[in-house]
């Protein structure tokens, strides 16, 4: 059981090791991750789903938004340039996709967290 775990720790960490590296890369898409770490859009779905809850789709699309967040956190950073940062080619969809994920805009987040920064 013990070594079943280490298993999925180690693909865990290639698939972020894949995310990271493509993180700007807006092609970045669930066939390219599963032909990254050498499994079939199937498998790589299927054990996505079992260790994170989330589909592939759904689980790169978090990793960019929790860069995001991380970015909209240092410096005043235009939400366009984050939004293109983290593989959004459009800063409309990506705002109306974090706001979904975070429950308020970018430009709000970012000011909250300055606020509280601040205080």
């Amino acid at each position: 059981h013990i070594e079943m775990e280490d298993i999925d720790v180690q693909f865990m960490n290639r698939v972020m090791k894949v995310i990271n590296k493509n993180i700007e890369n807006t092609k970045l898409s669930v066939e390219m991750l599963a032909k990254e770490v050498g499994l079939s859009r199937v498998q790589l779905h299927r054990k996505i789903k079992t260790l994170t809850g989330t589909t592939p789709r759904e689980f790169i699309r978090n990793i960019r938004l929790k860069q995001a967040a991380n970015l909209l956190k240092s410096n005043n950073v235009a939400i366009s340039q984050v939004s293109y940062a983290v593989g959004f080619m459009n800063p409309t969809s990506f705002s109306v996709v974090f706001k979904s994920f975070y429950g308020c805009t970018p430009s709000e987040y970012a000011e909250e967290y300055n606020r509280n920064s601040q205080a």
